[in-house]
């Protein structure tokens, strides 16, 4: 089951960085970096199950939540038990939180090599290439302590 989980979140991830390093350069379209950062969240996502099952069938954890963002806020207060740093977690729920966000946006557009999501608040968050690079950087980095903890 976990190998299974680790060879999409890899799959995934090999996808983002082809995305990044060899499709956006060329085509420049910064409606991509949505697609690459959903990819890195789908990586992010496998990866994280692998390694909450397999605590599960170590009987280090004894309940878990079944939903996504539920894991998230519960492994906030429970990092230590499956051997994460509490940054990675932070990681995690900056990208689940910026995913949501766009989900539920009225108002979304470019505007200078950027990507900038308006809530009906008019508060905003922009994605830019740099901040996917560093998405992208600390997601293969879990990826390898979660590939080590297990």
């Amino acid at each position: 089951m976990e190998r299974a989980a680790l060879g999409e979140a890899h799959k995934a991830i090999k996808l983002a960085d082809h995305l990044f390093s060899v499709t956006y350069p060329l085509a420049h379209d910064t409606k991509l970096l949505l697609v690459i950062l959903s990819s890195i969240h789908r990586a992010q996502q496998a990866c994280l199950g692998a390694l909450l099952d397999a605590s599960v069938e170590r009987k280090k954890v004894t309940v878990l939540p079944r939903e996504y963002t539920d894991r998230l806020h519960w492994l906030q207060r429970e990092y230590g038990t499956v051997g994460l740093e509490q940054e990675m977690i932070l990681h995690l729920l900056d990208i689940n939180q910026l995913l949501e966000l766009h989900k539920k946006c009225p108002i979304e557009f470019v505007r200078k090599d950027r990507f900038v999501l308006c809530t009906d608040s008019y508060s905003v968050r922009t994605i830019s290439g740099k901040e996917i690079k560093e998405y992208l950087l600390k997601t293969k980095l879990f990826m390898e302590k979660v590939t080590t903890l297990l």
